[in-house]
């Protein structure tokens, strides 16, 4: 099988597209909760609410892939003594 990329699978209408990639309800109340800025994982799961974070990473993760949302990983650094 032929692997497709993601813009070539997207309806040509700008309308459809957003449909098609927000169409789940968690990526709305994630897109919702991202707008005014950057959220770690446990804030913006406490935000959206009744989320499993199973759930939320795999919207996330989809998200990612289709260039909606970024990852910035952030190191914790050594532990205080």
């Amino acid at each position: 099988m032929e692997n497709i990329s993601t813009a070539e699978k997207l309806p040509a209408c700008p309308v459809e597209t957003t449909l098609t990639l927000i169409s789940d309800k968690w990526k709305v109340l994630i897109l919702r909760d991202l707008l005014p800025g950057t959220k770690r994982f446990g804030e913006l799961k406490k935000s959206i609410g009744h989320v499993s974070q199973k759930v939320l990473t795999a919207q996330l993760r989809q998200m990612e892939q289709s260039g909606l949302v970024n990852r910035k990983s952030i190191c914790r650094g050594a532990a205080k003594s």
